[in-house]
């Protein structure tokens, strides 16, 4: 009967809904809330009472024996055959008999009703709270769909633009620049100021201003094609950053290696070009402990980029310093000549000291001379000759004492000249280009 009349007042409410008035609109959500909740109710409830006939069914079965005295199938039917067919119930027995049957089996009924009726009023009112949020604000709504379908028909329309017309004025623009039409562009009849540079015109006037149309606000040609080339920049950076470390730690294992094959060789230069062409930008996207862990790579200008970066801490700096002044290239160069001048030293006290003197060892320490592993292997050779000579000159009993204490004396210089000889070709090792001018 409700539900007739909510479907009866439904062109009322239609009308109360399109008067903008609050109080209009507060009714037609008290009429929207009684439809759906008198349309589900009788729903749920009819859907419920299905199960509690089934289940009542059940309950009517009559026994073999009640059903061979004419029980008929139904609730009360099935509960006083069964009493009657059971002989030895009598007063209070029977009674008790009744009330239990009548108790038990029509109990189990009552309660399934009012569970429907309980159910079908829970999902009644829940349908009603639902339609009252789905409508609360439909103008909310529909302001949100149509923002979105305008956001969605210019953005549309502004890469349609940008990818037709924008980009054909930009690479028309590019090709009277620096393409394929710039000799005609720059003829004496389309570069020509009596005629007011008509390419020029045609660029400045027309191509540029139509690449840089936007439309509700989205991205031009020009705004579109700068920001691609930054992020392609932005890509390529950190592409060569990811390959920077493993880099490193290939050109510390050359330079460890020593010798090298003439592949190796050429692998390592262009290394160890690439190393110290970092930017403080790639140093910085490093880790501090991985620039500290292959300071021997660096020459004197990154290591002063790597102190400059505000990023790392004053301690890693520090560190880092340590380890670049114990293997760094430049340290390593200045090393092997506080070496070579350690050399000259002992050249010359041998030499002017009297007793012994080396041609090789004059030869290649000389100042402009190159010292390099060879030149290392034939001083070192030369040298130790020297040693075992003026060890056998110290022990000759037939020498005069103090030319003996002489021979001694150059053989004690002569192995230090031989441990300058080993740092120098320590540091030379640890060159890209193995050698060093002095």
């Amino acid at each position: 009967m409700v539900l007739w009349l909510v479907i009866i007042a439904a062109p009322l409410a239609l009308v109360l809904y399109a008067i903008p008035n609050k109080t209009a609109e507060s009714y037609f959500k008290q009429w929207l809330n009684a439809l759906i909740t008198y349309s589900l109710y009788p729903a749920i409830f009819l859907f419920l009472f299905i199960i509690i006939a089934d289940f009542a069914s059940a309950l009517a079965v009559c026994s073999d024996a009640a059903r061979a005295a004419g029980c008929t199938p139904s609730v009360v039917g099935a509960i006083f055959s069964d009493i009657n067919n059971n002989g030895d119930a009598t007063g209070i027995t029977y009674l008790a008999s009744i009330a239990a049957n009548v108790g038990i089996r029509l109990g189990f009924i009552m309660l399934l009703l009012y569970l429907a009726l309980q159910a079908s009023s829970t999902v009644s009112k829940w349908g009603g709270d639902l339609a009252q949020t789905i409508t609360a604000r439909p103008d909310k709504w529909a302001a949100s769909l149509s923002g979105f379908s305008r956001r969605f028909s210019t953005a549309g329309a502004n890469f349609g633009y940008r990818n037709t017309a924008g980009r054909a004025a930009t690479r028309l623009d590019k090709s009277l620049r620096t393409g394929l039409l710039s000799g005609i562009a720059n003829s004496k009849w389309l570069n020509n100021p009596v005629l007011g540079h008509p390419a020029a015109a045609l660029s400045t006037g027309v191509l540029q201003p139509v690449a840089g149309v936007s439309i509700g606000g989205g991205l031009s040609r020009v705004a579109y094609d700068k920001q691609y080339a930054e992020r392609e920049k932005e890509r390529a950076t950190n592409r060569r950053t990811a390959e920077n470390v493993p880099a490193m730690k290939e050109l510390k294992g050359l330079i460890d290696k020593g010798t090298l094959s003439p592949a190796e060789e050429a692998r390592k230069s262009m290394l160890q070009k690439r190393v110290d062409n970092f930017s403080k930008q790639e140093l910085e996207a490093m880790k501090v402990d991985d620039l500290i862990g292959h300071a021997s790579v660096f020459k004197e200008a990154g290591a002063k980029k790597i102190a400059e970066i505000e990023k790392f801490s004053e301690q890693k700096k520090q560190d880092f310093r340590e380890a670049y002044e114990k293997d760094g290239l430049d340290t390593v160069g200045k090393k092997i000549d506080k070496e070579v001048k350690l050399l000259k030293e002992i050249r010359d006290r041998l030499k002017f000291g009297g007793g012994f003197s080396s041609d090789v060892l004059d030869a290649h320490t000389k100042t402009g001379s190159t010292v390099d592993l060879k030149t290392i292997k034939d001083m070192r050779d030369d040298i130790m000759w020297g040693v075992a000579v003026s060890r056998d000159q110290s022990r000759d009993r037939n020498s005069l004492p103090i030319d003996r204490r002489l021979a001694e004396k150059n053989a004690l210089q002569l192995q230090q000249a031989l441990k300058h000889l080993d740092t120098i070709e320590d540091g030379l090792s640890k060159l890209p280009e193995k050698k060093i001018t002095i």
